[in-house]
């Protein structure tokens, strides 16, 4: 049975040195920029509330190519995808009526798309609602990579540190998949991030597959509202704050939950869950 794991995967790694060959050969028209050659599955886990020890978990994608890449939730995107189609009209009303259990769980709602050529990254997300975007230049994580080395899965990785935007990660990355990417905004190692994760444990992104993939890399045709960073990190931590004011201000309509325009405060009770960007 050893022999024939590693066969298996031998075989695996080299039909993905092969697609991985083939990305970098030039390509000629723009529309087939927006394709992917392969797809990189993490699970994230996060804690919502950061006195516990119980993690949130989601399954994410990492959709690239040599140029692109787009990273969100399976389960969001797939979603996001039947909203957006010719369809979404049907499903939002058997949402409203029904709940949308049987479309799937929806856990994180962002998307975040890293252009290489232009040195950007286009980030969306759904707040109380309403859909922001922002863009913003491919920061500068300034890693530092060090000699220790462990395994994920088969392949033999490094780590590396970073301190960006409030938090302190560890990454762990292999040159055997020789893509300077990974999941969420971070990039630029010289292979593809395998794990990641802030030294407080409170979000972590772990390695748990990679695939071939022709699909489109481009942001879900929808109406969004045109923001900065900052402003879309403030109204984030407004929402988190108070789910209710938040969404009654944005719609200039008064919500009530179980009677009351307002949410009964409970005694000892705070708000523990910590955003990625502290800043």
């Amino acid at each position: 049975m050893g022999k024939i794991r590693l066969h298996k995967i031998t075989l695996q790694k080299s039909i993905i040195s092969l697609v991985l060959a083939l990305m970098t050969i030039s390509i000629s028209h723009a529309q087939e920029n927006d394709k992917a050659n392969m797809e990189c599955l993490y699970r994230l886990s996060f804690l919502k509330d950061t006195t516990s020890t119980v993690t949130t978990d989601d399954l994410m994608v990492l959709r690239f190519n040599k140029d692109k890449s787009l990273f969100y939730s399976y389960n969001s995107y797939t979603l996001d995808s039947l909203l957006c189609s010719d369809k979404g009209s049907s499903i939002q009303m058997d949402i409203l009526a029904n709940g949308s259990s049987k479309y799937g769980k929806r856990i994180v709602s962002y998307n975040i798309l890293k252009d290489f050529r232009n040195n950007l990254i286009d980030y969306t997300d759904n707040v109380g609602g309403e859909h922001y975007r922002y863009e913003e230049e491919l920061p500068d994580f300034n890693w530092k990579i060090s000699t220790e080395q462990k395994k994920i899965w088969d392949y033999t990785c490094q780590k590396a540190t970073c301190d960006f935007r409030g938090r302190t990660y560890e990454a762990w990355f292999t040159t055997e998949i020789p893509v300077k990417d990974g999941p969420w905004k971070f990039y630029g190692l010289p292979g593809l991030i395998m794990e990641v994760y802030d030294i407080q444990k409170h979000y972590s992104f772990v390695f748990v597959g990679l695939r071939k993939s022709g699909a489109n890399i481009t942001m879900l045709p929808r109406q969004y509202t045109k923001s900065s960073r900052e402003k879309y990190l403030k109204a984030y931590k407004n929402y988190i704050k108070d789910p209710v004011a938040f969404i009654s201000a944005a719609s200039g309509m008064k919500i009530t939950v179980n009677g009351s325009s307002r949410r009964k405060p409970q005694k000892g009770k705070s708000v523990n869950y910590d955003v990625m960007e502290r800043y």
